[in-house]
C-alpha cells in the first residue's frame, strides 16, 4: 500500500515540475533565461 502511494507522490513531483519547467519556457519564448540573453548581449559582436 505504501509503495503504490509513494509512486503517486513521485508521478505527482514529476508532472508538477515538467509542468513549470514548459511554463518557463514559454514565457521565455525560446527557452532562453535572462541571463544567458544578458550574457550573449553584453559580449561585442565580432
Amino acid at each position: 500500500m505504501s509503495l503504490a502511494i509513494l509512486i503517486l507522490i513521485l508521478l505527482a513531483v514529476i508532472i508538477v515540475s515538467a509542468f513549470a519547467v514548459a511554463r518557463e519556457i514559454a514565457r521565455d519564448g525560446h527557452g532562453r533565461r535572462p541571463s544567458l540573453s544578458d550574457y550573449n548581449s553584453r559580449q561585442p559582436a565580432p
